[in-house]
């Protein structure tokens, strides 16, 4: 290996090399110095479209479009004399002043947009379309059409409509759906995966329900009644968890014995134990006992339940199992697609891209357009990538020049396919391996430190190949700028910051040890602004995720420190996208007057709610006629529409003028991104379409994140996101935190082999200073092998010890470096938050000093529910009593609330209809088993008359006269009060409010007399809560200029249990007191 100098004139351009480019070393310069020469330095020079360039990403490309072109233009002005950076250039001096090089610059600079860069896919894609007849393949598409929309259906098709009922149960992929919290959620990951490989197979549930029956044959019969008892005795030993609060164990227990006892397990005794999840073992686990019964053995049966039966279940509802069983049989519906379809993903693409190199006349086409090809960051390449350029450049005699430049070392996205080994196995292809020695980044100091952590004889081979069983060797770089800075503290360049606690597997590190973390973090950036003056757009830290980069972000703001999280802002949910779908909407329907009033009232006109409600557009035609024109421009053409859109005159303003008068930036270019987005917007059927497809879209996507940043501050990124970059001062603080082991993943040592080379990108993005941090576990606890930290698995190679990392070893290794001056190492222990918050230490220590005290004071304002509002009554009697029939408690209330809504929102009394709901609300509660009961308690309650002497019923009145769960929010006094009415109904023009019930009075029809009625009325304060819902409707019907008194036919509490008896009256009807009567009882102490 030798070193590649592109500067240097003597240094041989032409021929197959590798060029491996440490960070920091200059890869992106020597590329565009390289392609300078590459256009000059041949009898018949290269013109600029005949260099290839391909890079990673799209973000790569567009930089290095722009460096290329700066370098182009600074070495033609060096050619004729009018640049002064000779040292730079020295290898031009031989051209200066000659004609023909300097048109062959100028020529380049000229045609520079048809200069060749491009992503792998893009330069595949436009090979294949160029060459479509030759590739014998037909791409009917553009680059840019997005397939994901296409596929994220076939995947929610797939879940919704194929999914194969003899593979998967409903219970299955009501875990899968729970545990991504929503089926959109699952659709989209599913969508990230469906190009992996599965290789895996797994057992279906056919196959769990066989082994199950197979191990139920060495049981003997279960006495249920014994066993129930015994049951009872045991759980004493264990603790009552909060999340077995609503877990029936001894449903559990029947119905394990039943099927034990008949030695089989039907199909649907297996989905209700998939229900259950059987966690009555995960109760009895040995981790649950109390410490009192810690030498506690279970008895025999329950020992060999739980080893035989419990395993099956658990692995049937395994939610990592079943995601990649079903990612897999999905992947084979979304690829048969594509090939039936000749429809090309990104990997599709490169595959076809393989397949076409295959042919001859194809090969011959692309390798006739190149005479030098320069493959950028090609650590991050794969097998069948390398492959392309292999067949395309390194086996083509005619090529000039072929490089493949990258940092094995900076591997780190192996989630995108990238494969280290495959750069390994083009060095044994390539005989010329150079490599760039001086770094021009960062400071001397901090090169000298970081050459002597990753040295061999500081850490043996931490840069680990598990695959070779061979490690990649460190070389120590050069320092070029040959600076160095003084920070004037007793810190050097590398500063390791360490923490201590005890080890929790919930979270490592630990919350605490992250809160000393973000405290020394935040003291090291106010001491720096304040002796050194940095600015704080000069400091980054690296997280782990955008959950610590949002706790992180939010403690700053704690000491007025501006952060920047890079993850941009998404339109979707934007007030933007909001307002621009439905401004199209009343464009497209101008004769609708509720869509015109909507978009009034948006963003882009901005009309205000009482000039809304005062609005008569028939008195007012210019309205109407505005977007009239609008409709007759968008049938034009976007562009001619958006031009008229930005003129459109509402209220003496046009819309322009409305968007500059808000003075917020993030709203204008979320505007303009917006109609970028359509604009571009290919083969699209009609407006309300593109909106759809936005919806179909995840708010990550690419298409709708605003990266426009307008602040600066504190750069907090991971450190996928931080690779090319560099800032003055860098904490690596996402090195600490452990990873959770995927069980799919075969490739654990390869995982952990990648957090090497993470940390060795996180350590050189400094300048000037470097902090890492150390957590260290003061139980010196076992680490498992896939969870390590970045941290921890380097110092577990230092220390040369597996598993454990003992302090004291550590501080051994470190104090080496230390007395060399290398590095130095605090304790952030010491760092107490408290010290922020006292004044004089603040003063002191970082130059804050507090404010001078504001005399004006503000009434407090507070917004009320009902709830907040009850007084705690001591229980009375029919709240202790227990029901003998129909369960008791808060779920069984909601149960019968969501039963109710729902037949009131589908508008259908029809029976057939009633009964679905009830068997969709009941399954997997208490109620299960009470089917018959519950419908015949909401067929009464529905049947029954509500008023004596107007003798009707909830099923007399119209089914669009009915609002069920009315929200409402309104002032009162200097307070505010908000809530949800069950149920606002009117008949023959008189509104009537009415709240359901489910309180247990009593098992008999007699409990529930008016008498007993109004005591639970007065013992829960739902006098005090049908006056605040009944001040809620009076204040809206006065909005549609009703008469209250005559409108209103009062309340209806109706106690639903009731209607499980045929005489029972269950109904209450009254006429509030007004709000302010009862104004006693607003308790001011307790809020919601």
């Amino acid at each position: 290996m030798q070193v590649f100098d592109v500067l240097k004139q003597n240094s041989q351009i032409f021929g197959k090399k590798i060029i491996e480019a440490s960070a920091g070393t200059g890869k992106t310069f020597a590329i565009e110095h390289l392609i300078v020469r590459l256009l000059l330095e041949k009898e018949n020079p290269l013109t600029i479209d005949q260099i290839l360039v391909v890079t990673f990403t799209k973000a790569a490309t567009k930089e290095l479009r722009f460096r290329i072109r700066g370098t182009l233009q600074k070495a033609l002005l060096f050619l004729k004399k009018r640049l002064k950076e000779e040292s730079i250039f020295s290898y031009l001096i031989p051209f200066i002043e000659k004609e023909d090089k300097i048109s062959k610059l100028q020529n380049a600079i000229d045609l520079f947009e048809t200069a060749q860069i491009f992503t792998i896919h893009s330069f595949c894609f436009k090979a294949l379309k160029e060459f479509a007849f030759e590739a014998d393949i037909l791409l009917d598409i553009d680059e840019d059409d997005d397939l994901s929309v296409n596929i994220k259906k076939i995947i929610s098709n797939y879940l919704k409509y194929f999914l194969d009922p003899n593979l998967y149960l409903p219970e299955q992929i009501d875990v899968l759906v729970k545990k991504n919290t929503s089926a959109q959620i699952l659709i989209h990951k599913i969508f990230q995966n469906i190009d992996k490989t599965f290789e895996k197979s797994y057992k279906g549930y056919k196959d769990h329900l066989n082994d199950f029956n197979e191990n139920l044959k060495s049981f003997e019969d279960v006495d249920l009644n014994e066993t129930r008892e015994c049951f009872e005795n045991i759980s004493k030993n264990f603790k009552k968890l909060s999340k077995f609060k609503n877990d029936n164990f001894v449903d559990q227990l029947d119905l394990l014995i039943a099927i034990i006892n008949k030695r089989e397990s039907t199909k649907s005794d297996f989905k209700i134990l998939l229900r259950y999840k059987l966690n009555i073992f995960e109760f009895l686990d040995e981790k649950n006992k109390k410490v009192k019964a810690k030498d506690f053995v279970l008895p025999d049966f329950f020992q060999k339940a739980k080893k035989e039966l419990y395993p099956i279940i658990t692995d049937a509802i395994d939610p990592n199992i079943l995601f990649y069983r079903l990612a897999k049989d999905i992947s084979k519906e979304v690829a048969l697609y594509l090939e039936k379809d000749e429809v090309f993903s990104y990997d599709k693409i490169l595959t076809k891209m393989r397949e076409a190199l295959k042919n001859k006349k194809f090969k011959e086409k692309v390798q006739l357009i190149y005479k030098a090809a320069i493959i950028d960051e090609f650590q991050d390449t794969d097998p069948i990538q390398f492959e392309i350029f292999e067949n395309l450049f390194l086996k083509n005699k005619n090529l000039l020049a072929f490089y493949l430049i990258g940092d094995p070392k900076q591997s780190i996205y192996s989630f995108r396919k990238a494969n280290l080994y495959t750069y390994i196995e083009a060095t044994k292809k390539i005989d010329e391996i150079n490599y760039l020695d001086t770094n021009y980044r960062s400071s001397k100091s901090l090169i000298a430190s970081l050459n002597a952590l990753f040295s061999s004889s500081f850490s043996k081979n931490w840069l680990k190949l598990p695959q070779k069983n061979d490690s990649l060797k460190y070389i120590p770089i050069k320092a070029g700028l040959g600076l160095d800075f003084d920070f004037q503290d007793s810190f050097k360049s590398l500063h390791f910051f360490i923490a201590e606690d005890n080890f929790s597997k919930k979270k490592w590190p630990t919350d605490e040890i992250e809160q000393k973390y973000f405290a020394f973090i935040t003291n090291e950036i106010l001491k720096l602004k304040k002796k050194l003056q940095f600015e704080e757009s000069s400091f980054a830290v690296l997280v782990k995720d955008r959950y610590q980069a949002a706790r992180l972000k939010n403690y700053f703001q704690k000491f007025s420190i501006s952060s920047i999280t890079t993850r941009g802002s998404s339109l979707k949910g934007s007030i933007a996208l909001k307002a621009m779908k439905e401004f199209l909407d009343a464009v497209i329907s101008p004769s609708d007057l509720n869509k015109v009033k909507i978009a009034l009232l948006g963003a882009f006109i901005g009309f205000n709610a009482e000039k809304i409600i005062n609005l008569d557009l028939m008195k007012n035609p210019e309205i109407i006629e505005e977007f009239y024109k609008l409709k007759i421009a968008l049938k034009k053409g976007l562009g001619f529409f958006f031009n008229l859109f930005f003129k459109a005159t509402f209220d003496q303003k046009t819309i322009l003028e409305n968007i500059a008068s808000k003075k917020d930036i993030h709203f204008y270019f979320d505007v303009i991104s917006l109609i970028e987005l359509i604009a571009i917007e290919k083969n699209i059927v009609s407006i309300q379409s593109f909106f759809e497809k936005l919806e179909t879209l995840d708010s990550d996507d690419e298409k709708l994140q605003n990266n426009q940043v307008f602040e600066t501050g504190v750069q907090i990124l991971t450190t996928f996101m931080s690779k090319g970059l560099e800032y003055d001062i860098v904490f690596a603080l996402g090195l600490a935190n452990r990873s959770k082991i995927n069980p799919l993943n075969e490739d654990i040592e390869e995982i952990d082999a990648e957090k090497m080379r993470q940390l060795y990108v996180a350590l050189t993005r400094a300048k000037y200073r470097v902090y890492a941090p150390i957590a260290l576990d003061l139980k010196e606890k076992e680490i498992q092998d896939g969870t390590y930290s970045c941290m921890e698995y380097f110092l577990s190679h230092i220390i040369d010890s597996k598993n454990v990392i003992k302090k004291q070893d550590i501080i051994d290794k470190l104090d080496t470096l230390r007395a060399q001056n290398h590095i130095s190492y605090s304790y952030v222990d010491t760092i107490k938050i408290a010290d922020f918050e006292d004044k004089k230490s603040m003063q002191n220590e970082v130059g804050l000093y507090p404010p001078t005290d504001f005399s004006k004071k503000f009434l407090s304002s507070y917004i009320y529910s009902f709830s907040s509002l009850q007084k705690k009554e001591k229980e009375i009697l029919s709240e202790k009593k227990h029901s003998t029939d129909l369960p008791i408690g808060p779920i069984v209330g909601n149960t019968f609330h969501k039963i109710l809504e729902k037949i009131f929102r589908k508008k259908s009394f029809d029976q057939h209809n009633i009964r679905k709901i009830i068997q969709d609300e009941i399954i997997d509660t208490s109620l299960e088993p009470y089917a018959k009961k519950v419908f015949l308690i909401i067929e009464n309650t529905l049947k029954k008359p509500l008023l004596k002497d107007k003798n009707f019923s909830l099923m007399d009145i119209n089914l669009e006269n009915f609002l069920p769960e009315v929200e409402f929010l309104f002032s009162y006094q200097t307070d505010y009060l908000k809530g949800f009415i069950d149920l606002v109904f009117h008949h023959k023009n008189i509104y009537y409010i009415l709240d359901w019930k489910s309180n247990f009075l009593g098992d008999s029809a007699s409990d529930y007399s008016i008498e007993n009625i109004e005591k639970e009325m007065h013992g829960h304060n739902y006098f005090m809560q049908a006056s605040i819902y009944t001040e809620a409707l009076k204040r809206h019907l006065k909005i549609t200029k009703n008469d209250f008194p005559r409108a209103f036919g009062g309340v209806f509490y109706i106690f639903l249990r009731a209607f499980a008896f045929d005489n029972a009256m269950g109904i209450y009807h009254f006429f509030p007191k007004p709000i302010d009567l009862i104004d006693n009882n607003l308790d001011k102490k307790i809020l919601c």
